[in-house]
């Protein structure tokens, strides 16, 4: 069954997950799949980390923006 995208025409994520692929080089893969593809990630810590950043800064953004509406 082939889903519909979504209103935002933004594909929504359904489901995430990693694979170790190597601790020394550390690489991961990361698998994320959509409503209409799935992505596959190698990664190393300087890729995560700059991920990882990333999305906090995304998160803090929307945690400011719930504290200064109030």
């Amino acid at each position: 069954m082939k889903r519909k995208p979504s209103k935002s025409g933004f594909a929504k994520l359904i489901a995430s997950d990693g694979t170790l692929l190597s601790a020394d080089p550390l690489i991961e893969l990361l698998e994320l799949e959509t409503e209409t593809v799935q992505i596959e990630l190698a990664m190393n810590r300087i890729v995560a980390a700059r991920l990882v950043s990333t999305l906090v800064e995304f998160a803090a953004e929307g945690l400011y923006a719930r504290v200064g509406s109030r």
